[in-house]
């Protein structure tokens, strides 16, 4: 092959290649253009616990007294100062009618100081207590920060009438629906006696028949009242412990123990008796001082 039929060839192959090169460089474009994708951005939702860790205690837990209610719980999102309102939920058969005064105080929380013991602005519906803290009163309104721990102390509640576990409830503007406090127990208090049935035997009596024996003693009032009963050989205690050794006990829901056993003749015994009130589990919830009485059973 002469020179000139070298360079055609030459010439030739370098378009060929130029133009593979330019296939080449389109086609890379295009699959850019056509396969590139766009990952959608992912939202991840989070939800916070507003309130939390809520708390009751009473300063008297005795059915239908007045009493102190002092609500606690920690705050997990900033409360703003335009935000209304705090709600606590009381329970049923709880008398808020007569509250005399509601207080709030705070811990500071993120972003703000904490807040003193205030006396706060609040509104009564049925068994709704509802604190407005974006009413203007003391420091208020104020907001109260994500991380403080709230109480609020209520005065002139009305226990309520029955003994049994009752709790609160709380609500806030970011948190519609109620989150519950601990149970308290209310109890009775043991204290007005009856003298509609005589104590028997007395202390200090002589002679008390060793059969058919029932010992008896004024009655309490009250509701869910009842009585522990308890006999004791004085031989076998001592008077700063009179009834250490007993012969038996028993509970009863009457103001009368009829004696189950046949007493020994001629020997000194001790008896007590105390009222105590149950709960709603049949518990002990809360009891009168013992009362004890010592006789001799008549000789043989």
């Amino acid at each position: 092959m002469n020179r000139k039929g070298l360079w055609v060839v030459l010439s030739l192959f370098l378009v060929i290649a130029l133009f593979l090169a330019s296939c080449g460089s389109a086609t890379g474009t295009s699959g850019t253009s056509t396969t590139t994708t766009t990952n959608a951005p992912v939202t991840i939702t989070t939800t916070s616990v507003v309130v939390s860790n809520v708390t009751l205690a009473f300063n008297t837990t005795t059915v239908s007294a007045a009493s102190t209610y002092i609500v606690g719980f920690a705050l997990g999102v900033t409360q703003s100062a335009s935000a209304n309102a705090i709600v606590i939920t009381f329970p049923t058969g709880a008398n808020i009618a007569g509250v005399t005064a509601v207080t709030i105080q705070t811990s500071a929380g993120l972003g703000t100081n904490a807040i003193p013991a205030q006396t706060v602005t609040f509104a009564i519906s049925g068994q709704n207590l509802t604190i407005r803290t974006n009413a203007s009163t003391g420091v208020f309104p104020a907001a109260i920060g994500s991380g403080a721990v709230v109480q609020i102390t209520v005065s002139g509640v009305i226990n309520p009438a029955v003994i049994g576990n009752y709790n609160v409830s709380v609500q806030t503007a970011l948190q519609p629906n109620p989150v519950a406090s601990n149970n308290v127990t209310t109890t009775a208090l043991v204290t007005t006696t009856s003298t509609t049935s005589a104590t028997y035997p007395l202390n200090g009596a002589t002679n008390v028949p060793v059969t058919n024996l029932t010992f008896t003693w004024p009655a309490i009032s009250g509701s869910s009242i009842a009585y522990q009963f308890a006999l004791a050989p004085a031989s076998a205690n001592t008077p700063a412990n009179e009834i250490a050794i007993l012969d038996y006990s028993d509970n009863t829901l009457t103001n009368a123990e009829p004696c189950q056993e046949t007493l020994q003749y001629g020997i000194v015994y001790w008896w007590e008796v105390r009222a105590v009130t149950l709960n709603s589990s049949g518990g002990v919830a809360s009891y009168s001082p013992w009362t004890i009485q010592m006789f001799t059973t008549e000789t043989k």
